[in-house]
């Protein structure tokens, strides 16, 4: 993968590093923009995205967005300050 860029291929995108680029809200919580999360699994609609253990309970905030083929995907960005080119 060229550093700074999304691999071409979304199966390649599991265990990439990212940061929330907006708050994101399920029925658990709130995950606030700068979240620093990790992509868990790649389905052909979405991405599960899993974030670090929380330092005092250790709980782990888990939520999906949407990427269908083709979208760029504009509610994360690469961790390393990459572009979506």
């Amino acid at each position: 993968m060229t550093a700074g860029r999304w691999p071409a291929r979304k199966a390649d995108w599991v265990g990439l590093g990212v940061v929330t680029t907006r708050e994101m809200r399920n029925g658990w919580g709130v995950i606030p923009t700068g979240t620093a999360m990790t992509i868990e699994d790649v389905s052909p609609g979405r991405l599960t995205l899993i974030a670090d253990p929380c330092a005092c309970c250790g709980m782990r905030a888990t939520i999906w967005v949407r990427a269908k083929v083709g979208d760029k995907v504009s509610d994360v960005r690469l961790a390393d300050g990459g572009t979506d080119g």
